[in-house]
């Protein structure tokens, strides 16, 4: 969860995570206000075993949102933000299931 940020920077910040990391699943979350901003990056490496869009509609719900995109980053937007710390959390359960 972050804070302090814009959310139309987190695909930016995406885009450097995976440069730095090489091979890597980065989930950035945003709430602002009433809203929520989400963005889900995979690196090229590791599409064919998790794809941003399923993982980005799983936090989605999470948060009353949803969303979508590409199987290496995908942007959903949700309308719960006291959900977001939560949902950034089961991430890992869901990797690991997934993985």
């Amino acid at each position: 969860m972050l804070e302090g940020v814009e959310a139309k920077a987190l695909r930016s910040m995406v885009d450097d995570f995976k440069n730095q990391l090489g091979s890597a699943i980065i989930v950035l979350g945003l709430a602002e206000e009433n809203k929520v901003s989400l963005i889900v990056g995979v690196t090229k490496d590791l599409v064919s075993k998790i794809r941003a869009g399923d993982l980005v509609k799983f936090v989605a719900q999470q948060v009353g949102g949803k969303g979508g995109g590409r199987p290496d980053m995908a942007l959903a937007g949700g309308t719960q933000p006291q959900n977001l710390e939560s949902a950034i959390v089961s991430v890992k359960d869901w990797l690991q299931e997934n993985l």
